[in-house]
């Protein structure tokens, strides 16, 4: 899965999880929203997007890694231990 976010960034993760998440943005910020509810209290992941740089605001349990590229592309692992 990937969607394409402000300043040209692409936030990309395995498709089996795509029915999980949506993504809600503003001017400056990007935050994914896990719509499971069966496993606790999900809090969002959040990014602060410029035209230079990504700064990763909030990680949440359920993410087994993050990785920014120079190239504007942020991959996110997910924990498959959370039931996705």
């Amino acid at each position: 899965m990937t969607w394409h976010t402000m300043h040209d960034w692409k936030i990309v993760f395995d498709n089996k999880y795509a029915d999980h998440f949506t993504l809600m943005t503003n001017d400056e910020y990007v935050s994914i929203i896990c719509l499971k509810t069966q496993f606790g209290d999900f809090s969002p992941i959040i990014f602060k997007l410029t035209d230079a740089t990504a700064k990763l605001m909030n990680q949440p349990h359920f993410v087994e890694s993050i990785t920014i590229s120079l190239d504007k592309v942020i991959t996110i692992e997910f924990n498959d231990f959370f039931g996705f």
